[in-house]
């Protein structure tokens, strides 16, 4: 799983696939793991970010990837509203 990534972005996918184990998924049965994911509270962004590092470990050893879900990171908008966020100039 970790060719070509950073150490850093092995060690978070590994925290988060322990987190889904420690919630109750089976990392073999695909139905167990989007059980899981689904009925914790976490924002969208932070289900994408535990989607994709179970894709990566599915890769790692083989498996297909067929069938996860996809989750959408929402940006946050900037507010134009905050003092100094005016970039016209006079």
């Amino acid at each position: 799983m970790g060719e070509g990534y950073a150490e850093s972005t092995v060690a978070g996918r590994v925290k988060l696939l322990r987190l889904l184990v420690r919630r109750g998924a089976d990392l073999y049965d695909l139905d167990s793991v989007k059980r899981v994911i689904s009925v914790q509270g976490w924002s969208d962004g932070r289900k994408a970010n535990v989607v994709d590092a179970y894709r990566c470990w599915l890769r790692w050893k083989g498996l297909p990837t067929d069938g996860l879900p996809r989750y959408v990171k929402k940006r946050k908008q900037l507010n134009s509203s905050k003092p100094g966020s005016n970039t016209s100039r006079k």
